[in-house]
């Protein structure tokens, strides 16, 4: 029995979900040989009206029940020369995508696949949406921060965000915090929306290398190259510290604020904020956790990994490695789990794009489907928080929208 097949027997699909599989493939064959009608509008652009094909509306979220329908809805073009993305954002409520190329700031409407505008990006390398959707927040590689019109793309104002920045930053989507990482060893924290500095930490002796913010906001962890340190930043206390004995690449907080995880050239290790007593000591190599570090949103699963090591899930209830995937190749590999935590989304520039069934996967059961997309350079995929559109970002530029249309109705 063909991966596919035994997939498709686990999700109980029909004849029709075989015939859409085809039909997402030829979808995106037609998408990418069709012709682009965006126009160059000069340095900031109007919103335009012609897309490169028919935008289809995404009708409900991808779940287990409905992922059998999963179609191409569009593809969405720089209306310039086409360059590899750098940084994406989605905005708060799902409906808008921004992200910064090698000359522009870019804007699109995920609701019509419409270009919102097109600008300058000033610089900057990194990207986020204010919460309240009005603003984008742009910093550039010297640690100066953009504020952006989110309508229109101009450039309303900016800061001194970090004199020393190490190019790492956490950012709260929900109350909009900003925390920049120094090479000397500082932590600010800002609020973009006022404008307005809300502590300085000397939290190391040496250089930031990774930040994270907790879901609450109320716990910051930095890291420098082997050692971890839990502040309550609003105080600028130190509440917890933890040493690696190899080289850190990232940090992330479990969905409920209780765990830190710590990415690792040699894998992945995990603490209690509580008590800061190591929870799990996950190893892996070679390098580790050090491109892929995530928690589920029901905090049921943890995945690490890297290009060289591949991708492995645990359990968090016991600790056990539930899986490690097969098959990942390629370079920058991509995870995302869906907002239900029932399927997982992976990708790699060079390799395939797959979805995996999480309700059933153990070390010896392997459900997925493979997702036929026309590039084999995927270098990062978004699931957008409402679960209704996939977004695949192409190295050359495209992205390529993967969902369940308003016409997509399963045969019995």
């Amino acid at each position: 029995m063909s991966e596919y097949s035994r997939f498709r027997s686990h999700l109980h699909l029909s004849k029709y979900a075989q015939l859409s599989a085809i039909l997402l493939f030829v979808s995106f064959v037609f998408v990418a040989c069709g012709p682009t009608t965006q126009q160059d509008t000069g340095p900031r652009g109007n919103p335009t009206t012609a897309t490169p094909q028919p935008w289809l509306v995404s009708a409900v979220p991808i779940t287990l029940d409905s992922v059998a329908d999963i179609q191409a809805m569009g593809r969405l073009d720089q209306p310039d020369v086409a360059s590899t993305i750098m940084d994406a954002a989605l905005s708060p409520d799902n409906t808008r995508l921004g992200v910064l190329t090698n000359t522009q700031l870019v804007v699109w409407d995920l609701l019509t696949g419409e270009t919102v505008f097109f600008t300058g990006r000033g610089d900057a390398t990194q990207l986020f949406y204010s919460p309240d959707k009005a603003e984008l927040y742009g910093l550039t590689p010297g640690g100066t921060g953009l504020i952006f019109d989110a309508e229109t793309g101009a450039l309303d104002n900016s800061y001194r965000g970090h004199d020393a920045y190490s190019g790492v930053a956490a950012f709260d989507r929900e109350a909009g915090w900003l925390a920049l990482g120094g090479l000397d060893g500082v932590v600010k924290v800002w609020d973009p929306l006022e404008r307005t500095s809300l502590a300085t930490i000397s939290a190391h002796e040496e250089a930031i290398v990774a930040l994270a913010l907790s879901p609450d906001g109320d716990y910051l962890a930095s890291a420098t190259s082997r050692q971890v340190r839990l502040w309550d930043w609003r105080v600028r206390s130190q509440i917890q510290q933890w040493n690696t004995g190899s080289d850190i690449a990232r940090l992330a907080f479990s969905p409920d604020g209780e765990l830190v995880a710590a990415g690792t050239r040699s894998g992945a290790s995990l603490w209690n904020v509580a008590d800061g007593e190591q929870v799990y000591d996950f190893r892996l190599a070679p390098n580790g956790a050090s491109r892929v570090l995530a928690f589920s949103p029901d905090g049921h699963f943890f995945i690490g990994g890297s290009d060289s090591a591949g991708l492995h899930l645990w359990s968090l209830t016991d600790g056990a490695l539930v899986s490690s995937l097969p098959e990942l190749e390629g370079s920058r590999l991509a995870a995302r789990f869906s907002p239900d935590s029932t399927l997982l989304i992976t990708a790699s520039f060079g390799g395939a794009a797959s979805i995996w069934n999480l309700t059933n996967i153990t070390g010896d059961t392997l459900s997925r489907a493979p997702l036929p997309l026309p590039s084999t350079e995927i270098i990062d995929v978004f699931w957008t928080d409402d679960g209704r559109l996939l977004l695949f970002i192409d190295a050359r530029g495209p992205i390529y929208a993967v969902g369940i249309p308003e016409t997509s109705t399963e045969t019995p």
